[in-house]
């Protein structure tokens, strides 16, 4: 997204609020995730939530780690009950149905049971549901049949090695031109929006739309484990609080062009020291310096 547009978006999303608004009218997020083995990636992704402007946001992990998760989640966010054992989640809750956007996926273990939660999440959840790490894994092992007729709106935000999951077609050693025509035909077939994370930012949506990311410097401190985990509770907490005022795929856009922004400043002020547990704190900061810039 171009400095100018995300000047726009920035002073619409974050400094135009109505007088009346309130938590309930801003967007509600639930941000499903964690397990024994990876209990940092739903703390990276409930800590970035808090700056998408929504009303509030609702983290849900399994008993092994609740101690570790919630003393390290921002302390405005809420704890979320599913009936869960041994790090898979069995039971579906109705109140989830109450919440704008759903985020699942980031730590996850990869089971059985796992994956036959998140294809009731696909049969009975209606809002925005962003599927992220783990829970790309999840889906490659639903009848996809079950995702194009789901009532969400589908946002995924796979790498190379994901999609290729996905797709049953290896392409982390394809040619762009090959990658980028599997990413939108799954997206027009499945009816979904994409994020592909490689070197550029490849977006797609369900009906045909595409969209190429590229920047001026690598911001090669985002390739790091954590960076992901950031973004997609970033856009999870985006699609909560302004779903229905923009198009999904500028939204996406404007979430991976923050993300995007911040790597390349910290880039330049860190260097390698950077780490994702400061994207948070890093986005706090240069959203309120992009809506100045001239």
């Amino acid at each position: 997204m171009e400095i100018e547009k995300l000047k726009t978006f920035i002073k619409e999303i974050y400094y135009s609020s109505e007088a009346t608004s309130n938590k309930w009218k801003r967007g509600k997020t639930l941000i499903i995730g964690g397990s024994s083995l990876y209990p940092g990636a739903v703390i990276l992704a409930a800590g970035n939530a808090i700056n998408g402007a929504n009303g509030y946001t609702a983290v849900c992990v399994p008993d092994s780690i609740k101690d570790i998760v919630f003393s390290k989640i921002p302390a405005s966010e809420i704890r979320f009950e599913i009936k869960n054992e041994d790090d898979d989640f069995l039971e579906w809750n109705e109140s989830i149905s109450r919440y704008d956007s759903l985020l699942f996926g980031n730590g996850v273990k990869i089971s059985d049971k796992n994956a036959l939660f998140l294809k009731k999440i696909l049969l009975k959840y209606s809002g925005y549901l962003i599927i992220d790490a783990s829970g790309l894994n999840l889906l490659s092992m639903i009848d996809k049949e079950i995702v194009s007729n789901s009532k969400a709106t589908i946002i995924i935000t796979p790498h190379l090695g994901e999609l290729s999951k996905l797709t049953d077609e290896n392409l982390v050693d394809a040619s762009e031109e090959k990658y980028r025509s599997f990413a939108g035909d799954f997206a027009k077939n499945y009816h979904l929006n994409i994020l592909l994370k490689s070197y550029k930012s490849y977006l797609y949506t369900a009906n045909g739309g595409e969209r190429i990311n590229s920047w001026p410097t690598s911001a090669a401190c985002l390739g790091r484990a954590g960076t992901g985990d950031c973004l997609a509770g970033y856009l999870a907490a985006l699609f909560a609080s302004n779903g229905k005022r923009y198009e999904a795929i500028d939204l996406i856009d404007f979430a991976d062009s923050i993300i995007h922004q911040v790597g390349m400043s910290e880039e330049r002020e860190m260097g390698a020291l950077f780490s994702p547990d400061l994207i948070a704190d890093s986005v706090r900061r240069i959203i309120p310096s992009l809506a100045k810039k001239k």
